[in-house]
């Protein structure tokens, strides 16, 4: 628990400017809970981020973090972290707005023992079936009809955890969050549980144009394949890669499946399903590609889609 009038909850937020946040900025502002929350604007200087000191008066807790030039995404995110002060951490993207109750639902959710607590996506840009199709593969089993409770997993780069528990990683850290999934996995190996709570929601923008679909998938497959794969032996990885069309059959069962539970859109089944299948073949071939080469250049592949999704949207 914080001490009386110290923040809850700290804000993450990595940027290059503040022009790419500003959206996001107003949607913490408008939080029920935003005298409980502490806003960490991680950038490469000040003088970069060229805040608008008028927008960010509304904030009571506040940090500016500065990184220099060369910092990946992943590696502002564990400054950030480091430098926050409150006792749970959540971390956003230039391209998630919260409804106005998710803080305050984050807070009340981490007062129970878990780990990590996400919340539940919708689509901010349902026109195209790309957009479903990529906050589908990334999110599915996340969004709207999602049921609360124990889970496996999370969804990456919009989740709240424990501080501590993420400081035990040490040096590991950025490393870490880059691929949340072996986080999550790393965390339930240690006798951890993640919650998902249905009360904490983000409005999602996805890319929807078809060359940042392409892009945007493999990178994001090679990053999960090189982050799942890490430590295997070269034999498990061969293979692991080798089952890369199993792979593509079993995602698109579960996705079938995340779009006939109650709550889901009713009819963009039939219509999004061939998007969804092309997406979810890229992604598991980059998947291969992560499992048997690394990460590569992935890390910055996908960080101006991160950064500045309105362009890819």
């Amino acid at each position: 628990m914080s001490a009386a009038g110290a923040p809850e909850l700290s804000v993450i937020l990595a940027t290059d400017h503040y022009g790419s946040i500003r959206r996001t900025v107003r949607h913490v502002l408008a939080q029920t809970a935003l005298d409980r929350i502490e806003a960490v604007f991680v950038a490469p200087s000040r003088e970069a981020l060229a805040a608008d000191d008028r927008e960010l008066a509304g904030f009571r807790h506040l940090k500016i973090v500065e990184t220099g030039a060369a910092a990946t995404l992943p590696e502002a995110r564990a400054h950030g972290i480091r430098a926050a002060t409150a006792p749970v951490v959540v971390l956003t993207e230039t391209h998630a707005f919260p409804h106005s109750d998710w803080a305050e639902a984050l807070i009340e959710a981490h007062r129970r023992p878990w780990a990590a607590v996400g919340p539940v996506l919708a689509n901010g840009n349902p026109e195209t079936m790309l957009s479903w199709a990529a906050l589908l593969i990334a999110y599915g089993q996340w969004t709207e009809g999602a049921r609360g409770g124990i889970v496996d997993d999370v969804p990456g780069h919009n989740s709240a955890y424990k501080r501590d528990l993420l400081l035990e990683y040490g040096d590991r850290l950025a490393e870490m969050i880059e691929a949340e999934a072996r986080l999550h996995r790393e965390l339930r190996a240690d006798g951890h549980q993640l919650y998902l709570e249905p009360g904490a929601k983000i409005d999602h923008v996805n890319v929807s144009r078809p060359a940042s679909f392409y892009a945007v998938r493999y990178h994001s497959g090679r990053l999960f394949g090189a982050a799942r794969a890490a430590g295997w032996p070269a034999p498990r990885k061969l293979a692991y890669a080798l089952a890369a069309p199993l792979i593509v059959a079993v995602r698109m069962r579960r996705f079938v499946s995340d779009l006939r539970r109650p709550g889901a859109p009713a009819g963009l089944l039939p219509r999004v399903l061939p998007a969804l299948l092309l997406g979810v073949v890229i992604s598991s071939y980059g998947e291969a590609v992560g499992a048997l080469a690394g990460a590569g250049s992935s890390t910055h592949g996908r960080e101006d889609m991160e950064l500045h999704r309105e362009e890819h949207s």
